[in-house]
């Protein structure tokens, strides 16, 4: 009994995995509102009515995509190890693993980028980009705690993640675009320098407030 079980949860998880992947799949392909219900049922082998069997909506599948991927990307973060020999820190580490994460997957990538170019009408539209955004600043976790272990005050690192996030979707919107690969690496390499000056803005305050501890401190008073 408990064989079957597992086989039955296997097909099942085989069969999910191929519906999401035809959503990403439409999505790099053609774009959010070109991904129809039909489109994704024909590319996963199922009917549309089949596979409300197993998204009830759209929406629903778009959810699962986003859920799988920000989970992947989160993971692949909090592996990320600084290599030996490295002059860059392991805020770089974590930060890059996250971008690459992106880089290999188009349609995980079209999926977030499309739902983020929303046009904002309509208050459902509005909450789910607005969750979309939260859940990317809570994948990028890892990368705030290389940020603290620089001395980022705890205050400060929803504000930096937030415009570390802003830097690297902007990589991502100018990677995914057709007309603009020539400026591909000029974008990453805009990254590249955006996480050096964060680590080394971030070293130099440690190491000031290590020489003189009165430096950073607030008179209250004044």
């Amino acid at each position: 009994m408990e064989q079957k079980l597992k086989r039955q949860q296997a097909l099942a998880d085989t069969r999910r995995g191929l519906v999401l992947q035809a959503v990403r799949a439409a999505v790099a392909e053609g774009g959010l509102e070109s991904a129809s219900i039909r489109d994704i049922a024909a590319r996963a082998g199922y009917t549309p009515g089949a596979l409300y069997a197993y998204f009830p909506s759209k929406q629903a599948l778009l959810a699962a995509v986003l859920q799988e991927t920000l989970e992947g990307a989160r993971a692949v973060a909090a592996q990320a190890k600084l290599p030996k020999n490295n002059p860059g820190t392991l805020l770089h580490a974590r930060a890059n693993a996250w971008l690459a994460y992106f880089f290999a997957r188009p349609g995980d990538t079209g999926v977030v980028l499309h739902l983020l170019a929303s046009d904002g009408s309509g208050e459902a539209q509005v909450a789910l980009v607005r969750q979309l955004i939260q859940d990317l600043q809570t994948s990028l976790e890892p990368v705030a705690d290389a940020l603290a272990a620089l001395g980022c005050p705890v205050a400060r690192l929803p504000s930096e993640v937030a415009g570390l996030l802003s830097v690297a979707l902007g990589v991502l919107l100018l990677r995914d675009s057709r007309r603009m690969f020539a400026i591909n690496d000029v974008a990453f390499d805009g990254f590249a320098l955006y996480l050096d000056r964060l680590a080394a803005q971030l070293e130099g305050q440690a190491q000031a407030a290590q020489d003189d501890p009165t430096r950073l401190q607030v008179d209250l008073f004044a």
